[in-house]
């Protein structure tokens, strides 16, 4: 369950966007990072050095011609270079390793209920671990619960 976002060569046209405007501002579809944000939030995706990249954080990158939006659980330091792992809220697996060539940016605010929110601070990413360790827990549970119940109902 990846966020893509949506029509091909959309992560061409966004990096080309970030290479003229120090911000870009789009529509996030799919469900893989509730609850933190749900399809149709508004995200502001602002370009960043792979170096600059804290665990906790939002990125975008590229896979094939989809972009994904992904929080960072790990970061690896092979040789010099760095890579990042990400996964999304609602899953236990992570992508593979990201490098800075997939990259495309992180994001630092979302737009809810007219209101801008800035994401890009210590506070956030803290939230957003704890939202990413805990929800696959409970959504899993949510899960068997509605098996059980469904299994009693048609018993």
């Amino acid at each position: 369950m990846s966020e893509v976002i949506s029509y091909n060569k959309l992560a061409e046209l966004l990096e080309d966007s970030l290479c003229k405007y120090d911000c870009v501002w789009m529509k996030l579809v799919g469900k893989s990072m509730l609850p933190f944000l749900r399809s149709g939030t508004s995200i502001a995706v602002r370009k960043a050095d792979i170096k600059n990249i804290h665990i906790g954080d939002i990125i975008v990158f590229k896979k094939g011609d989809n972009a994904i939006a992904h929080r960072v659980f790990k970061k690896v330091n092979m040789d010099g270079r760095f890579f990042l792992r990400a996964k999304s809220d609602i899953s236990f697996l992570s992508e593979p390793l990201i490098d800075y060539e997939e990259l495309i940016g992180k994001v630092v605010a979302f737009k809810r209920f007219g209101r801008e929110v800035r994401i890009d601070n210590l506070i956030f990413r803290l939230l957003g671990l704890a939202a990413a360790f805990s929800f696959p827990f409970i959504a899993k549970a949510n899960y068997s619960f509605k098996c059980v119940t469904n299994y009693v109902i048609q018993s």
